[in-house]
């Protein structure tokens, strides 16, 4: 049985910064890991002739089960849940489509 704990701090220089914590457990031949993340973005002062721009922290869940076959082969599922993101100008909520945007689940899997 293996335990494997992170976490990872990110910053970019002019708009955000991160932290990323995450942990994995093995049992036998399955792998279980958890990853979360949260970004935090700064204001924009210069967003448009003197107008602000603010954006809520941007927060990420994933899972990983994964099972390992002999021979280095491995079956995966995989889940990932993200949420926040909205953006204001001086204040008023900002409806348009941004990059920054987010709130989805997915699942997958691969062999």
């Amino acid at each position: 049985m293996s335990r494997r704990l992170t976490a990872k701090l990110h910053k970019h220089p002019s708009c955000c910064a991160g932290l990323r914590p995450g942990a994995s457990k093995t049992f036998g031949s399955l792998t279980l890991e958890l990853d979360t993340a949260v970004t935090a973005f700064a204001d924009n002062d210069e967003c448009f002739r003197g107008h602000t721009r603010k954006a809520n922290p941007v927060v990420a869940v994933q899972s990983h089960f994964v099972y390992s076959f002999p021979f280095a082969s491995w079956a995966a599922l995989d889940t990932t849940y993200y949420d926040g993101g909205r953006s204001t100008v001086d204040g008023v909520r900002n409806d348009a489509p941004c990059p920054t945007c987010a709130s989805a689940g997915r699942w997958g899997g691969g062999l």
